[in-house]
């Protein structure tokens, strides 16, 4: 399927050219942006009071509103104590708590409940942030156009809660801090944000012309800005062009009741608004595991699994789920109670998602609500050394040659100058996914190692129509043209902490058992097995231990094929009527 080769550098063959071609589209981007979406001029509205009652955007946050009452925060993974002072004051925490504190999430956990002390809690802390605002004591992160966005949405869709028997100085002081952020965020320069942040913005800007008196007259153009942004970052099939499951899923949270908001003040919902939740609905599906969670890919921290239940509910339509998207680059075979998912698209540019990884053809697989194969996910409280490694091929449920990457993250200081992070080239991928009456198959393959040491990787994945036998192939077949030269392969499976894993004393098999008692079993051929230690980061609790299957072998130049199943262990009325299907069907594939 692939003919040239892989257009990206080897290891270690990040140059100062190369880093300029992946920076010079992003420039070219940014140049083609209008700087300012209203005018040039100083915006002069006011926020008067409410235009109409917003509906509250889906948001789910851990923390408890007595703990939140208390002054225990726990925020982006993290529990942080107040210990008598001001939560905004609070200075030692990490990043990304205080982004987390200052989006305002956590109004609607107080909020919720319904209970008068926590309502005038929610005032009070409200108050705080806006006496900050006015002095200039908020930190820039406070300030960034997407943090400011998404404050903004929650504060106008939870307005009525806050205001209600509140007193006029409350009131003057909401509005005022209303007043003072909207106009920041429509002078606000969106053409060098990250792709996220942008439409955080955009979506605030048409969240505040349509829930806000004095802000009315902004609405049709505001509309436009995020119609225009959304045609921008939402792909053909629905997919968000970060390729991120959790991008994807944020952005539908507020884009779904932003639609119905527009329906509510009675305008014509903007056809890509309307389309960019249409086709993304079904994307999550496709991205929707066996357990109700998001797929672990391109930097998924959790999986989401209220946030994506809660937004999947507000489709009236319930569309089924995609099965292979090939603009997002993902691919899903659902057959009995299980579910594979595979990532079969190239690493998106590090503006459109910072924490892209080198994941071409890595797979995961759950059954019957329990995951079993997945990947390591990225740490949920983020750090540098781990933000790195997740990123990274071994990281991921997939094979590698020669102990490379499929792709190259580069970090050099140029790199973290131009993207702010390394951004992560990868190779180009082709895949296919057919079905049949006995199961479906999906084929693909990458050329991260056509230049060197001169193969390219073929996975073939077949998972049965009962979805209790799943086989695969990894293949390293030469490239016409080119002289290969003799490497070794790698093949992780990483197994969710919920597995318990046990090697076969001859080595060959390793017995799987799932949390429902259910057993698989794990076999390859043409590599030598083991059972090794992994690390689960995607888990809000922490870190924790898992197992990895890890098949190893020698490529010699003419090329390598490894085949592998896992297949559950019948019990004995299952295993009759599995042996009646096998004779009466013909033999399945990769045998």
């Amino acid at each position: 399927m692939l003919s040239q080769p892989a257009q990206f550098l080897p290891t270690g063959g990040a140059t100062h050219a190369s880093l300029l071609r992946l920076w010079l589209p992003r420039a070219v981007a940014r140049a083609g942006q209008p700087f300012r979406t209203v005018a040039r001029k100083p915006v002069r509205a006011r926020a008067q009071g409410l235009a109409m009652r917003m509906p509250w955007p889906v948001r789910h946050v851990r923390a408890e509103a007595d703990d939140l009452y208390r002054g225990a925060w726990r925020l982006a993974g993290c529990e942080v104590r107040t210990a008598g002072r001001v939560v905004f004051d609070i200075a030692d925490a990490p990043s990304s708590w205080r982004e987390e504190l200052h989006r305002f999430d956590w109004l609607f956990v107080l909020l919720g409940s319904r209970r008068q002390l926590w309502r005038m809690a929610a005032r009070t802390l409200v108050l705080d942030w806006m006496a900050r605002l006015r002095n200039r004591g908020l930190e820039a992160l406070a300030l960034r156009p997407g943090v400011l966005g998404r404050r903004l949405v929650n504060m106008v869709a939870a307005a009525p809660a806050l205001l209600d028997e509140a007193d006029r100085e409350f009131v003057r002081q909401f509005h005022h801090g209303i007043t003072v952020q909207a106009r920041l965020l429509l002078r606000a320069t969106l053409a060098a944000c990250p792709a996220q942040e942008r439409l955080e913005a955009c979506m605030a800007r048409a969240w505040l012309a349509l829930g806000v008196m004095g802000f009315e007259r902004l609405r049709e153009p505001m509309l436009q800005a995020l119609a225009e942004e959304l045609q921008r970052q939402f792909l053909p099939d629905g997919g968000h062009v970060s390729r991120s499951p959790a991008m994807l899923l944020d952005a539908l949270a507020t884009l779904v009741p932003l639609r119905t908001a527009v329906e509510q003040a009675g305008l014509a919902v903007p056809m890509p608004l309307q389309e960019a939740i249409e086709k993304g609905l079904p994307m999550l599906r496709l991205l929707r595991h066996a357990d109700g969670g998001l797929a672990l890919f391109q930097g998924v921290r959790e999986p989401h699994y209220r946030l994506l239940h809660s937004v999947l509910e507000l489709d009236a339509a319930a569309g089924a789920p995609l099965e292979h998207a090939r603009h997002s680059g993902f691919a899903r075979m659902a057959r009995g109670r299980s579910v594979l998912i595979a990532d079969v698209g190239s690493a998106p540019p590090a503006s459109d998602n910072p924490a892209a990884t080198l994941s071409a053809l890595a797979f995961e697989f759950s059954h019957n609500g329990h995951r079993i194969v997945t990947g390591c996910g990225a740490p949920f409280t983020p750090e540098p050394e781990l933000d790195l490694a997740a990123r990274m091929s071994a990281a991921h449920s997939m094979p590698v040659l020669g102990g490379a990457d499929a792709g190259e993250l580069m970090d050099t200081a140029l790199a973290r100058r131009l993207f702010d992070t390394p951004p992560a080239c990868g190779p180009r991928v082709a895949a296919e996914l057919t079905g049949s009456r006995m199961g479906a198959l999906l084929e693909a393959e990458h050329d991260a190692w056509a230049r060197f040491p001169g193969f390219e990787t073929r996975r073939r994945l077949f998972l049965a129509a009962d979805g209790e036998d799943l086989r695969g192939e990894d293949a390293f077949v030469p490239v016409d043209g080119t002289r290969a030269q003799a490497s070794t392969f790698i093949i992780r499976f990483h197994l969710h902490p919920a597995v318990t894993a046990t090697l076969s004393r001859d080595g060959r098999s390793v017995m799987l058992r799932l949390p429902d008692r259910s057993g698989w079993t794990f076999t390859a051929r043409n590599a030598t097995l083991a059972l090794e230690e992994s690390l689960f980061m995607a888990d809000p609790h922490g870190l924790r231990r898992t197992s990895q299957i890890v098949l190893r072998g020698a490529c010699p130049e003419a090329g390598a094929a490894v085949q592998w199943k896992l297949a559950r262990i019948a019990t004995s009325g299952r295993m009759r009527r599995a042996r009646a299907r096998a004779e009466a069907a013909p033999s399945l594939p990769l045998e």
